[in-house]
C-alpha cells in the first residue's frame, strides 16, 4: 500500500491510497473540496481507460470529501 498526499493547483488538497491487489489497483482519493471530489468521481472512467492503456486494471475507486476543522 502506498500513501500520498498532493496539493494541485486546480484540485486543491488530494490525499491517495492505492493498493496492489492480484486482481488490480483499489484507490481511495479524500478531496479537501467537496468541488473536487465530485470531479475526480466523474472522471473515474478516464482514469480507468488510461490505467488500463498502460497495463493496469482498476478494481475500485472511492473518492471521499474530507473535512478540514
Amino acid at each position: 500500500q502506498t500513501s500520498l498526499r498532493l496539493v494541485l493547483p486546480q484540485l486543491g488538497e488530494i490525499a491517495a491510497k492505492l493498493s496492489l491487489h492480484p486482481q488490480g489497483i483499489r484507490i481511495q482519493l479524500d478531496a479537501g473540496d467537496p468541488a473536487s471530489a465530485q470531479l475526480l468521481a466523474q472522471q473515474r472512467i478516464a482514469l480507468q481507460q488510461g490505467m488500463e492503456t498502460s497495463g493496469l486494471q482498476l478494481v475500485e475507486m472511492k473518492v471521499h470529501h474530507e473535512a478540514k476543522g
